[in-house]
């Protein structure tokens, strides 16, 4: 005691005294060395332990050297920080503007106000923070009024400074536990209140969203929490969305994003408790690396600890439930177990909850199921109807087979199929419920009907047995096929057609599979043109085969041709199995067979076109020189009666040029026939029987021979009706000896005939 004393008397504090070697402090100290050892032992005994801090302690009294050994000896533990003030109107300012501060140790004798005043001041705020009087003055009358006014202890100075302090200590210590026990089991009660009005809001309350909102209400006017939200994760959005919230939160809400996925927004409380299943606390919001995205704004509205309780993981509806406490530390085993508790009642909520909303959603989905099959049954193009399935009589019948046999619905309802008029094959209707009864399907794709007006037409059956709940149902669904009839009449017609035009057919024509490119049928023509027999075509691709190698060398090609649905070559080498070598026309169209893509090649002989084609061509620019000198009116038709060739005389005279002409088609007997519109300014309709024969069709080997022809009118569109012409045609030949044109020459002969017939 002396030497602590001696320590105040000298105003010395103790973070001076710690600078200072031990051998240096006789000669700053004025008094023996005798006491400095027990001293200088004290004081490095307290500077070896561990700073831990756990109590928060404010001291007050108005002799600072005195506060500043007690800060020394206290804080020189691992359960102690202090704060000092000199008078209880500074204490009464630190305790408003730190809400940390868990003991206060006040002397009694302070100028302005005395330790009962201050110890009034803090009971008229707060009821439960330990307060110690810490004092000199040893007067009974004094310890009275402290305890009367809630202090927790009084103790007196004096003595041994360790002892002293232990002593302290040792009192903080118990008071702090004992307000924490009281506080603890304040805390307990009004958490079992809350779980009662959690199992009454329960019972009550039949909205999730509401019951929600309540629990949290619940939570935070009894149980005493500063705030509490609850959130419902969202499977679309993978975040937990709060929908209900109370206490002061101050857009604290809109500030945070929770997410169930595992990544940087799912590292906090909330999300932890909700992913693992289980609760998670943070009980130290001011240092908990977890908070720091939010620390400041939940220190700002007074948030200091959370536990976040997961609830009915399991439903539709599962989520979280956040409660947030005004200290540190707040949430203890007995508090979790408490708020699991709760959170298992409302998981059964929950629970109870979703399977409602299932049993309702299957109703409405039934009645809508219903509804839909009503309206399906009664506006169905199929004519319907549903047996009993276990004795095969008629419950029910849609309109539209009422309509299609003329009976009302009395007629069907209750009577088995085989007793019904217009089934004429009893029997069959009769072995159809039996088969039904075994397999639970049948199918008649031909029975014959008779209507109530005596009309027979022919229907396709089908039925199916199902359960509707524990009945066993049959519905009959038979269908007028009448005009499918008629089409698979007319298609087979048409089949046998194509068939015949297929096996007929004067060009080759090979059937691909238009996906793979495999030949999938040839014609007999084709078979004889080339000499391969139809084995040798069947299954290949058409690249595969040596002879169409120019046509489509490879796949890509055949792609091609796919896409542009049709091709066309004109002139292409072929090779027989003989070894001959033929020209071809090569035509390729992509058509839908049902639902199947086929590509038809046509392939063409013309062999015998190119060799006259080419001969005419060998002789086109001497027949072009000669005629275009020639002061005769000429034209050239190929062995189609096709103008290849027109003058200048011929154009001078009709007033027709070249490039009208070209290419359209000569013969009489082919003129409504013709490609171009040119030579109905030309011809006059004359019948076919008044011409001579060598005009009458295609140019042949035997029937073109040099012949004349007088005619009038040949122009009369031109202007030059009423002239007499005279034609004359000369056969063109290749070197073969073939027919593969005609020189056609015109002379006007018009004054001869007027001659002719004045001598008349």
């Amino acid at each position: 005691m002396r030497q602590l004393n001696l320590l105040i008397i000298l105003g010395i504090s103790y973070s001076r005294i710690q600078d200072i070697p031990d051998r240096q402090i006789s000669s700053h100290l004025l008094f023996p060395t005798k006491y400095l050892l027990p001293v200088t032992n004290i004081l490095h005994q307290l500077s070896s332990q561990k700073l831990v801090l756990t109590i928060s302690v404010l001291y007050v009294d108005d002799e600072p050297d005195l506060l500043d050994i007690g800060k020394l000896f206290l804080e020189r533990t691992t359960e102690f920080t202090v704060t000092t003030a000199l008078s209880a109107s500074v204490a009464l300012d630190l305790l408003k503007s730190n809400g940390g501060i868990q003991a206060i140790v006040s002397d009694y004798q302070m100028p302005g106000m005395d330790g009962i005043g201050f110890l009034k001041q803090v009971r008229a705020t707060d009821k439960t923070i330990p307060f110690i009087l810490f004092t000199g003055r040893g007067r009974e009358e004094i310890a009275i009024e402290a305890f009367e006014n809630g202090a927790d202890y009084y103790l007196q100075k004096g003595g041994a400074p360790k002892s002293q302090f232990a002593e302290l200590m040792l009192k903080i210590r118990t008071a702090v536990d004992h307000r924490q026990d009281e506080a603890q089991v304040a805390i307990l009660n009004r958490l079992y209140s809350v779980l009662s009005a959690t199992n009454k809001a329960i019972v009550r309350i039949h909205d999730k969203n509401k019951l929600l909102k309540e629990i949290c209400r619940i939570a935070v006017e009894k149980g005493g929490f500063t705030m509490v939200w609850a959130g419902i994760a969202n499977p679309v959005t993978h975040l937990i969305e709060p929908v209900a919230v109370h206490g002061p939160s101050e857009g604290y809400l809109d500030r945070i994003t929770i997410s169930i996925d595992d990544g940087p927004r799912s590292l906090g409380p909330t999300s932890t408790a909700f992913r693992d299943g289980t609760y998670n606390v943070c009980n130290d919001i001011a240092t908990d690396e977890r908070m720091k995205p939010v620390r400041e704004f939940a220190l700002k509205r007074g948030y200091r600890s959370l536990a976040a309780i997961p609830f009915a993981l399991n439903t539709r509806n599962a989520g979280v439930i956040t409660l947030y406490a005004s200290t540190s530390g707040f949430f203890t085993d007995q508090i979790i177990r408490l708020l699991d508790e709760q959170s298992g009642d409302l998981s059964f909520a929950f629970v109870t909850f979703d399977n409602e909303e299932q049993r309702i959603t299957a109703e409405n989905d039934l009645k809508m199921s219903e509804l839909q099959y009503r309206r399906l049954f009664q506006t169905a193009q199929d004519a319907i109807l549903i047996l009993d399935g276990n004795t095969g009589k008629v419950i029910d019948a849609n309109t539209f087979i009422l309509d299609m046999l003329g009976y009302p619905l009395e007629y069907f309802v209750g009577k088995h199929l085989w007793e019904l008029g217009f089934i004429k094959d009893k029997s069959t209707a009769q072995r159809a419920f039996t088969d039904l009864k075994m397999n639970g399907y049948i199918r008649y794709e031909d029975i014959p009907l008779e209507k109530k007006d005596g009309q027979s037409f022919n229907v396709e059956f089908i039925s199916n047995v199902y359960f509707v709940g524990d009945k066993k149902i049959i519905q009959c669904n038979i269908r007028d096929i009448t005009d499918k009839k008629v089409v698979q009449d007319a298609l087979r017609a048409s089949e046998t057609r194509y068939r015949r035009l297929f096996e007929t057919a004067q060009d080759g024509i090979l059937i691909l599979d238009a996906g793979t490119g495999q030949i999938v049928e040839v014609n007999p023509f084709l078979i004889s043109m080339l000499g391969f027999s139809h084995e040798q075509f069947l299954g290949k691709k058409l690249w595969e085969i040596g002879l169409f190698k120019d046509i489509v060398a490879n796949k890509d090609n055949f792609e091609e041709l796919q896409q542009e649905a049709y091709i066309r070559y004109e002139d292409l080498p072929l090779e027989t199995a003989d070894g001959h070598y033929i020209n071809v026309e090569f035509i390729s169209n992509v058509y839908l067979a049902g639902d199947k893509k086929i590509i038809q090649c046509n392939i063409r002989d013309i062999t015998a076109r190119k060799l006259a084609e080419d001969a005419l061509a060998e002789s086109d620019s001497r027949l072009n020189s000669i005629l275009e000198g020639s002061p005769m009116m000429q034209f050239v038709i190929d062995k189609d009666h096709r103008v290849i060739s027109w003058n200048k005389a011929l154009e001078e005279y009709s007033g027709v040029k070249k490039a009208e002409v070209l290419g359209t088609r000569i013969p009489w007997k082919a003129f409504y026939d013709t490609e171009r519109p040119v030579l109905a300014d030309l011809l006059v309709d004359e019948k076919v029987e008044q011409l001579p024969e060598w005009y009458q069709g295609k140019i042949t080997h035997s029937r073109l021979v040099e012949g004349a022809y007088e005619t009038t009118g040949f122009l009369p569109k031109m202007g030059v009706s009423g002239k007499w012409l005279y034609f004359t045609a000369a056969p063109i030949r290749n070197a073969n000896g073939a027919i593969i044109g005609a020189v056609e020459t015109l002379e006007d002969i018009t004054e001869r005939k007027s001659a002719e017939e004045a001598l008349v």
